[in-house]
């Protein structure tokens, strides 16, 4: 899975949704497609709220932000509380 990371990473400085040098960020993907729909990221690893940033992932780039080896993991794992939306 932190391959898959830091693939989805490197797309996301790529296209310009998250600039390079962050470390803390995090992907919000949809239950059951694992697809994320936006990231966030903080510009220090305290995560301040005055440096917390939300981008919407464009439709044109979303299917290059599917989380199939989070899926797989996650589905190994029985799951009854319907959560939705899972942060990653």
């Amino acid at each position: 899975m932190n391959t898959e990371l830091e693939v989805k990473k490197l797309l996301a400085i790529k296209f310009g949704l998250l600039p390079k040098g962050i470390y803390e960020f995090e992907f919000t993907v949809t239950v059951p497609d694992w697809q994320a729909e936006s990231l966030e990221y903080w510009k220090s690893k305290e995560r301040k709220e005055c440096e917390h940033v939300t981008v919407e992932i464009p439709e044109k780039y979303r299917n290059q932000f599917v989380f199939v080896a989070a899926k797989h993991q996650m589905e190994s794992i029985q799951r009854s509380d319907g959560i939705e939306q899972i942060k990653w």
